[in-house]
C-alpha cells in the first residue's frame, strides 16, 4: 500500500504525464503488435486479389473465345449422330457386303474382295474392315475395279 500511497501524492502533472505516457506505450504495442503485422497481411492479400481478378478475367476471355468452338463441336456432333444413324450398323454390313458382292458376281465382276476382306477378319487381328470406295476402270478390258479397303489393326 506504501506504493499507492506514493503514486496518490505525487503531483497532478506527473500523473498526467505518467498516464499519458503509459497510453502511448501501450498504443505504441498495440500498433507494432497487432495492426502492423495485418496491414503487411493486407497488402499481400490485396496482391493476391489483383492476380486472381486478372485470372478470372483472363479465364472469362477465354471462355468467351471457346463458346463458338463448343457451338461448333455441338453441331459436329449432331451431324455426326445423324451420319451413324444413316450408315448400316456393325451387324448390317456383313449382309451389305454380301449383297455387294452377289449384285457384283450377277454382273459377271470377279470377286476376290470378299475373300480378301473374310480372311482379314477371319485372321483376328485386324477389326472394322470396310470398304471405303470402289472405282471402276472402263478402258481396260476385262474391267477392273479398284476397291479401297480400310481395317484397324489391333495389337
Amino acid at each position: 500500500m506504501a506504493f499507492l500511497d506514493s503514486i496518490a501524492n505525487v503531483p497532478r502533472l506527473q500523473k498526467v504525464v505518467a498516464g499519458v505516457v503509459g497510453l502511448v506505450v501501450v498504443a505504441g504495442l498495440g500498433y507494432f503488435l497487432l495492426i502492423s503485422p495485418k496491414i503487411g497481411e493486407r497488402s499481400t492479400l490485396r496482391q493476391q486479389n489483383e492476380a486472381l481478378r486478372t485470372e478470372v478475367r483472363k479465364a472469362q476471355a477465354d471462355e468467351a473465345n471457346l463458346r463458338p468452338f463448343r457451338a461448333q463441336a455441338d453441331a459436329l456432333r449432331k451431324r455426326l449422330q445423324a451420319a451413324k444413324e444413316r450408315l448400316p450398323s456393325e451387324k448390317e454390313m456383313p449382309r451389305l457386303y454380301r449383297q455387294l458382292t452377289d449384285i457384283a458376281f450377277q454382273s459377271g465382276l470377279q470377286v476376290a474382295l470378299s475373300d480378301f476382306m473374310a480372311n482379314l477378319k477371319a485372321s483376328g487381328r485386324f477389326k472394322d474392315v470396310d470398304l471405303v470406295d470402289a472405282k471402276q476402270d472402263l478402258s481396260k478390258s476385262p474391267r477392273t475395279i479398284t476397291f479401297e479397303v480400310t481395317c484397324r489393326f489391333e495389337i
